[in-house]
């Protein structure tokens, strides 16, 4: 640490020096122009900071209390990624819901029962012209079809084909 020290006297007594030089050597030129040179002269001057570090060594209750923590993180690690693939999992399963909500909402159209929409119950709140659904195979024929105003209610069937028209939005129920 002394030489430490000592250089940086070194360099500050050297950069104090030269600073006088550059005034008495341009003592005699304009003043202006001797400023602008000690003036650069400062810019270029860097400044030393001197650091002390210590190493402290560790007890060992310390370093039993630093394992105990580093071990009760690792729990809390383990713990909280089982959480997480447990959020996730519900997640998954939060939108796997959401889609067949979404689906279960439709209008006019035709629909494959299972595909487009899921088998069950729906109800529409029908039209004042006129409501118009069909269930029917994939082969064209009708199992059963509904042609009138007001409240409608249909069940559906995996692999039927579902058909309507004016009886506004259908919704499970």
């Amino acid at each position: 640490m002394q030489w430490v020290r000592a250089r940086w006297r070194l360099l500050a007594s050297l950069a104090v020096l030269f600073l006088v030089g550059v005034g008495v050597g341009s003592a005699g030129s304009n003043g202006g122009e001797t400023e602008t040179v000690v003036r650069a002269a400062e810019a270029k001057m860097t400044t030393v900071t001197e650091t002390e570090t210590e190493t402290v060594e560790a007890t060992a209750d310390e370093l039993a209390v630093i394992e105990d923590r580093e071990s009760d993180l690792d729990k809390r690690a383990v713990a909280l990624r089982e959480k997480e693939r447990a959020l996730d999992k519900r997640a998954a399963k939060i939108r796997r819901q959401e889609r067949i909500i979404a689906r279960s909402r439709f209008g006019d159209g035709v629909y494959l029962v299972g595909t487009d929409i899921p088998p069950g119950s729906y109800v529409a709140p029908g039209s004042g012209g006129g409501c118009y659904w069909e269930r029917g195979t994939r082969g064209g024929d009708i199992i059963q079809n509904h042609f009138g105003a007001g409240q409608v209610r249909a069940y559906v069937n995996r692999g039927e084909l579902f058909s309507t028209q004016d009886c506004g939005t259908w919704r499970r129920g």
